[in-house]
């Protein structure tokens, strides 16, 4: 039947430049958002109920192994809030890079975006 054929239609992908500076910048975004996850900024807290209220930083640390608290009434926790700042930061930033980088259609100058005359066929007088 199909000798000598095969029976699928082999396709070759080919990546286009800007493609792969997308990709590039992806694939560094992700790898930024996932360290800033891995060493979130911590805090060393004392919460005293009606005596003593203290939020000290801690620095960055990893998250499997954070700082040691001061001790005493201490405890130490992610600083949730500065972290949503480095991610804003990062989103902000790679959005920004992404712009620059690889220009959205609408601020390309090629051919191929632009809108096309339509040239009605020379052989047919009634169209």
């Amino acid at each position: 039947m199909n000798e000598g054929r095969p029976l699928v239609k082999r396709t070759e992908i080919v990546s286009s430049p800007n493609q792969t500076m997308k990709a590039k910048i992806l694939l560094i975004a992700l790898v930024a958002f996932i360290l800033t996850g891995l060493f979130p900024p911590w805090l060393n807290v004392l919460d005293v109920p009606y005596r003593a209220h203290q939020r000290t930083p801690a620095g960055h640390e990893f998250i499997f192994s954070p700082p040691a608290s001061k001790g005493g009434a201490w405890s130490i926790e992610i600083d949730l809030r500065i972290l949503f700042v480095e991610w804003a930061t990062l989103a902000a930033i790679t959005g920004a890079v992404w712009l620059v980088a690889v220009k959205p259609p609408w601020l390309r100058d090629d051919k191929a975006n632009r809108p096309q005359k339509f040239i009605p066929p020379t052989g047919n007088p009634g169209n």
